[in-house]
């Protein structure tokens, strides 16, 4: 079960409310972020850090689909938010990885800044990453994984990419995907999140 909920309801409960009225919450973060740009008009900065495993990932996912919850709606804001949103599935295909500690561990650092215009509404961003883990590439300890984008496309790959490609549909065929004796992860769905990503990707203007 979800440590926080992620429902209509519950980014109701948050939306508009002092931050000490209502149980911790990242929706109270956000939403104290948030209502002090629209009120101050002041940038504002949400710093997520913690070790590996601590949640830093599922929080900013959080905080987007907060702040696409709460804010104004139009076919140019919603397109914005739809691309801030599938953004990250595509980063953490190409950027996560299984370690011994977490089964999706971001191995790269990312600093998003999102423009918002006089109405709170948002109107643009950029995603910066920076301290990607490329040794991951070519060696993985035992028990952890590539990066997932490899063992996706190898698993829900279809059969003319696969071919084109000139791959096998077998991650222990290939040893950068079998060094850590770990080529498939119960708590992972290779086939599901590829799926997303194939979605995402012309949302953010990829073919």
């Amino acid at each position: 079960e979800p440590l926080f909920r992620s429902d209509r309801e519950t980014i109701e409960k948050y939306r508009g409310v002092n931050f000490y009225e209502v149980e911790p919450h990242i929706y109270a973060t956000a939403d104290t972020a948030y209502r002090s740009m629209r009120g101050e008009a002041i940038d504002q900065c949400i710093l997520i850090s913690g070790e590996s495993g601590a949640g830093k990932t599922e929080a900013s996912k959080k905080i987007l689909q907060y702040l696409a919850a709460v804010s104004t709606h139009s076919a140019d804001v919603d397109r914005v938010k739809d691309r801030l949103l599938q953004s990250n599935p595509v980063l953490e295909a190409f950027g996560n990885a299984k370690t011994a500690r977490n089964d999706n561990s971001s191995r790269f650092g990312k600093y998003m800044d999102i423009q918002f215009n006089f109405a709170g509404s948002p109107v643009g961003g950029h995603i910066l990453n920076y301290l990607l883990e490329k040794s991951r590439v070519v060696h993985q300890a035992n028990g952890e994984r590539n990066f997932h984008i490899f063992y996706q496309l190898l698993e829900c790959g279809d059969t003319q990419l696969l071919n084109e490609l000139r791959l096998s549909t077998e991650p222990y065929d290939y040893l950068y995907l079998r060094q850590g004796e770990c080529t498939r992860v119960s708590s992972i769905n290779d086939q599901a999140d590829f799926k997303t990503i194939r979605k995402a990707l012309p949302v953010l203007g990829f073919p």
